[in-house]
């Protein structure tokens, strides 16, 4: 056995609330210690053949028992990092309802091992790439069972709050509600809420009825979440006492546990088709049996990218993806690809969801980016070795008037090292007309508030409006200079 100090870990901001489990990082392991009093029910989760089933079937990711201990853990459990961790709010439809997909079949395959999830949102699932996996060891329980009878699944109104409500509002075509409903992890949406942005009518009925009734709906999976229904009964309210005996009916209706009709009626959930500006702006750079088709600009930067050796790039406003998916192809080990038109990403994730592990897609504002609060920041979870941002500072300074120092940045925050700039010397030329340009706007003014922030190693016109410009941050140029220094 290895014993770690305390002092040389680190905590994961969001693991605040497991009982019996807490994320912590160490040597750049990502790592899961077991309070004492969880030792055994791990142990018996992990001989119970569960988690070797669900790593086999790549529904969670390589998960395994340490040999190391802490202090406050004497049982430490491994699971494999995810280096690109995107939250509920940052992914599109598809992916969102890949995840709640996902989480179904976990509970389908852990029923059939004698346990469940007790808890079921979205922050416990990451896309690794384009799959989504279950990371929250701490979500499993063994199941109450009896002979003959069905299971109850307990974390049934959240599976419903954090993922089938807004999915459903989404598909309505309520798109910013249901990112707000995402955003807003916990708590989440209610089902008087829901109820009533799903059927309009109900907002003449009284929102005490509403609830009442729900109490009643849903007693029966409350019911099963206390190990004596009695006293259960004894603090509660009326309404909830008489709701809960109501549930313990043999007679009493139970449709959610069947995973088989969850799963279907999740699949079946389809959006309406919705159009933006930029929904169709790859489609000239795909064939229409799907393969890439390249261009000089694209190949020329893909080249650049190579010979600085640039192993894992992010880019933003990437719309489909199409430069992405070619990066993969020249060698770059890790690609993330972000756009804030979520119909753009939709597209990239539904075309590329079966390729390499090592693209990733994520929907955000980068100049407007938020996180939950208590987490890492979007530039912190995401940054690469490279940042690309082509064809867009001019929307971004001419259309959205942000200061060009602060998009520069914006920008070099996701990079660790390289950014990869372009400059539109017609500003907002669409092919056939360009707006006047301020005096200051010029290819001059460009270069000399970049070389204020980067190293500039490399200019070049690679199309009409299109003038790309490579920088280093300086303090990696400086130290690359001061380690190469003859006087080392």
């Amino acid at each position: 056995m290895q014993t770690v100090q305390s002092q040389d870990i680190t905590y994961d901001k969001l693991s605040v609330v497991d009982p019996g489990m807490r994320v912590f990082h160490w040597q750049g392991q990502l790592l899961r210690g077991v309070y004492p009093h969880a030792v055994d029910s791990v142990r018996k989760l992990f001989d119970s053949g569960l988690i070797e089933e669900l790593v086999a079937r790549q529904l969670i990711p390589d998960t395994w028992i340490t040999d190391l201990v802490l202090d406050e853990f004497p049982l430490v459990v491994g699971q494999k990092r995810i280096r690109a961790v995107t939250y509920p709010h940052e992914w599109s439809y598809s992916m969102v309802k890949s995840a709640a997909l996902l989480a179904l079949e976990v509970n389908a395959v852990a029923n059939e091992f004698g346990y469940q999830l007790s808890d079921c949102h979205g922050l416990n699932v990451v896309f690794d790439g384009m799959r989504p996996v279950y990371v929250d060891l701490g979500s499993f329980v063994a199941c109450a069972r009896s002979a003959g009878r069905k299971v109850t699944w307990i974390a049934y109104e959240e599976f419903l709050r954090a993922f089938e409500y807004p999915l459903d509002v989404w598909r309505r075509g309520m798109e910013h509600i249901a990112h707000c409903l995402l955003l807003c992890s916990t708590p989440f949406i209610s089902h008087r809420e829901y109820q009533k942005i799903s059927h309009p009518w109900l907002w003449f009925v009284p929102d005490g009825l509403l609830d009442k009734l729900n109490e009643v709906k849903f007693a029966r999976h409350r019911l099963s979440a206390v190990s004596d229904s009695r006293d259960a009964l004894r603090p509660a309210s009326r309404i909830k006492q008489l709701a809960l005996r109501i549930a313990r009916l043999p007679s009493y209706p139970k449709p959610w546990t069947n995973m088989n009709r969850l799963m279907a009626r999740v699949s079946s959930m389809e959006r309406k088709p919705r159009e933006t500006k930029w929904t169709h702006y790859h489609d000239r750079y795909q064939s229409a049996n799907g393969n890439l088709v390249s261009t000089p600009r694209f190949e020329r930067i893909a080249q650049l990218i190579t010979d600085l050796g640039i192993s894992s790039v992010i880019e933003l406003a990437g719309n489909q993806g199409v430069l992405s998916r070619l990066l993969l192809k020249v060698g770059v080990r890790e690609v993330i690809c972000t756009d804030y038109d979520e119909s753009a990403i939709e597209q990239f994730y539904r075309t590329a969801r079966g390729a390499d592990r090592n693209i990733s897609a994520a929907v955000f504002d980068f100049m407007l980016a938020s996180s939950n609060p208590t987490a890492i920041s979007v530039s912190q979870r995401l940054g690469s070795d490279a940042a690309l941002a082509l064809a867009v500072t001019h929307h971004l300074v001419l259309g959205q008037r942000f200061p060009i120092d602060l998009v520069l940045s914006t920008i070099g925050g996701y990079a660790k090292r390289y950014v990869f700039i372009e400059f539109m010397p017609l500003g907002l030329f669409d092919g056939k007309f360009a707006p006047p340009l301020p005096p200051w706007y010029s290819l001059e003014w460009f270069r000399s508030r970049f070389r204020e922030q980067f190293a500039l190693l490399h200019e070049e016109e690679l199309d009409l409006n299109r003038v790309l410009f490579v920088g280093e941050h300086r303090a990696q140029k400086t130290s690359q200079a001061h380690d190469q220094s003859p006087s080392e």
